[in-house]
């Protein structure tokens, strides 16, 4: 039971000091077992703090995915929409959602992506593509390679 005691004692940082090792081996093994022990319980603590934490997200989650359920209603298609403007995905005359366009926008709404996210992907979107069309092709590369040759 000393043992035990001295273990928890040790990883849990509290050291009332009441045991200490006496030979140099002894000392150099507590060393060793108080940092690695220390860092493994704290490891171990912060992986069940998270459980809750992991519960919560994937509740919300499933709350966003489950909101438009196995159908599609006029409102929730303006809703979309909406988003789709928020994150200057598109403009307001546009009436369609794309697959891209809904999975960025549920991404968003489950917080793993940020509407900044989004915003600094379009901006190297937009540099990379030269000739303005939306769409990242071959021409956008004879561009890059045109304006490296004339630099």
């Amino acid at each position: 039971t000393d043992a035990f005691y001295y273990a928890v004692v040790t990883l849990t940082t509290v050291g009332y000091g009441d045991f200490s090792p006496q030979t140099e081996v002894s000392q150099i093994f507590l060393c060793a077992y108080a940092l690695f022990g220390t860092i493994l319980l704290a490891r171990s603590l912060g992986a069940i703090a998270a459980l809750p934490l992991e519960r919560e997200r994937k509740y919300k989650q499933n709350l966003v995915l489950e909101q438009y359920g196995g159908e599609l209603d006029a409102e929730e298609l303006v809703d979309l929409k909406t988003t789709l403007i928020e994150l200057d995905l598109c403009g307001t005359e546009r009436t369609y959602c794309s697959r891209s366009d809904f999975a960025l926008a549920m991404l968003v709404r489950q917080d793993k992506l940020t509407e900044e996210d989004v915003t600094l992907v379009l901006k190297t979107f937009d540099k990379l593509d030269i000739d303005g069309s939306g769409e990242l092709d071959e021409d956008d590369v004879k561009a890059w390679i045109d304006s490296a040759g004339a630099s």
